[in-house]
C-alpha cells in the first residue's frame, strides 16, 4: 500500500488524562488512547481516532467510533476499520469538509 507515511502527517499517539477530553502525547503505542494526524486529502485539518480498549469513554468525542490498533509505534501501526470522515464528526461534533475515507496501515495513510 503506498500512502503517506504517518511521520510526515505529524501524527502523535495520544494518551488521554481526563474524561473531558484532555489528552497529551506519547511515544509507545502501549500507553496510547488514541491517534492524532494531519488529514493526508487536504493537509488543512487534524483527526483525531480513539483506539478499542483504550479507556476511552463512549460519550467522549470524536465519536462513539473507536478503532482497533496494532503494531509497536507509528512507523508500522495499523487501523481497522477505514476512517470515514464523512460519517465521523469532528471532537467539536461538526462533519468534516473534506471527505476523506482511507486506511491507515503499515505507519501509512491513504
Amino acid at each position: 500500500m503506498m500512502g503517506q507515511p504517518l511521520h510526515n502527517l505529524d501524527a502523535e499517539l495520544r494518551h488521554l488524562v481526563s474524561n473531558d477530553g484532555a489528552h497529551i502525547g506519547v511515544t509507545d503505542l502501549k500507553d496510547a488512547s488514541g491517534l492524532l494526524f494531519l488529514c493526508p486529502k487536504c493537509g488543512t485539518h487534524s483527526i483525531l481516532v480513539w483506539f478499542q480498549n483504550a479507556g476511552v469513554p463512549d460519550s467522549l468525542r470524536p465519536g462513539p467510533d473507536r478503532w482497533q490498533a496494532t503494531g509497536t509505534s507509528i512507523d508500522d501501526l495499523s487501523l481497522t476499520p477505514s476512517i470515514n470522515l464523512d460519517t465521523y464528526p469532528t471532537h467539536e461534533g461538526v462533519k468534516h469538509a473534506c471527505d476523506w475515507h482511507g486506511w491507515v496501515l503499515n505507519g501509512r495513510a491513504s
